[in-house]
């Protein structure tokens, strides 16, 4: 402890307030400019590839799963290969009217 009469004896542990928490940042993004953000670096992954999420019934994931153990594919590579075909054959059905 500092004793008021002694002016010469230089204070050695100095204490600083901090403040409680994270500090706070310089220019901080609102809410709607992160989520901008975070889509964008979700869409600039590998490939441009999304995550979606499906509910389906049990009868339809049986079926995936059996569709998967027969062309011994991954679950992304069956939901791909199933868009894709039907988009291609939407645009077959479209050329010849």
């Amino acid at each position: 402890m500092r004793q008021p009469e002694d002016t010469k004896t230089i204070e050695i542990f100095v204490e600083e307030k901090r403040g409680r928490g994270r500090p706070r940042v310089e220019n901080p993004l609102t809410a709607a400019q992160r989520q901008r953000a975070s889509r964008l670096k979700r869409m600039n992954r590998v490939d441009g590839e999304l995550s979606v999420t499906v509910m389906i019934g049990y009868r339809a994931l049986s079926a995936m799963t059996r569709l998967m153990e027969h062309g011994n594919l991954t679950r992304q590579e069956l939901i791909e290969k199933l868009i894709l075909t039907a988009d291609a054959d939407l645009k077959r059905d479209k050329s010849r009217k």
